[in-house]
């Protein structure tokens, strides 16, 4: 079973590297929310609108660190590192192995 990603794959991980750095710069730009700061409404009868423009925020903050993990986390280099012979995880596990 081959758990690395292709080779094919190195472009588009660089462009979700773009993506991921696109989605913090509009959540960034979006957290400024001067529009809100004098508005009296209520969301769902109960919540100010400036404090559910902040919970969707949140939300969408929380979907751009999952997409990121996704996305741009170098799955390559750990995977490598965890296989690689004489590293710390290798020893590691063959000590358990030999115990068993």
């Amino acid at each position: 079973m081959n758990l690395s990603r292709s080779s094919s794959s190195g472009g588009s991980s660089h462009t979700g590297l773009w993506i991921v750095a696109g989605l913090v710069v509009v959540l960034l730009v979006l957290h400024q929310d001067n529009w809100f700061w004098t508005d009296g409404r209520l969301v769902f009868g109960f919540i100010p609108i400036g404090l559910f423009w902040h919970a969707c925020l949140s939300v969408g903050a929380s979907l751009t660190w999952f997409l990121a993990t996704k996305i741009a986390w170098p799955v390559e280099q750990e995977f490598e590192a965890r296989v690689a012979p004489g590293s710390h995880v290798d020893a590691a596990t063959s000590e358990k192995e030999a115990g068993q």
